[in-house]
């Protein structure tokens, strides 16, 4: 066991250390070169869609997962959106229903959202769809690529539905 010591610690230098480092590298390549400069663009196209996101720091990294296929996650806060909406708990209206929210469009400085919106459950409101506004905000990103100049990247934007 303790030949076994040594030879796991130098792995771990040589290999898992040596990897992280290559991630880092990586998802902040991405962030200052594609990330930043497409998302400056996006409030352009439709300024619903302001948004920014935070620069990858030491403490934030864990957040970012970086698989296989060189992509990673990352949370973006879209600044109108969050500005213009409130929680409203169904079950005020079903008690059947008490574990669940919908998030209430309110009329906000002349944004439009009708084409993020469905009707509640029980019709009288409209609320916002999540499954809306990502398909919304994919086509803006897809828009705002093509006429970005990204710095030794090839961008290919892809919506992928849950």
């Amino acid at each position: 066991m303790d030949e076994l010591t040594p030879v796991l610690q130098r792995f771990s230098i040589e290999v898992v250390e040596a990897s992280r480092l290559v991630s880092r590298d990586i998802i902040a390549f991405c962030m200052s070169a594609v990330i930043q400069p497409l998302l400056s663009r996006l409030e352009a196209f439709d300024v619903r869609f302001k948004c920014y996101a935070p620069m990858p720091t030491e403490t934030n990294f864990e957040a970012l997962k970086v698989s296989a296929g060189n992509e990673f996650e990352l949370l973006v806060v879209l600044e109108h959106l969050a500005a213009i909406k409130t929680f409203n708990d169904l079950a005020e209206t079903n008690p059947s229903l008490a574990c669940y929210g919908q998030v209430l469009v309110q009329e906000c400085s002349g944004l439009s959202l009708d084409d993020l919106c469905t009707a509640n459950t029980a019709g009288q409101h409209k609320v916002l769809s999540a499954a809306k506004v990502r398909e919304h905000f994919a086509q803006t990103v897809a828009k705002a690529a093509t006429i970005t100049a990204f710095q030794d990247a090839t961008v290919q934007v892809r919506f992928k539905g849950w």
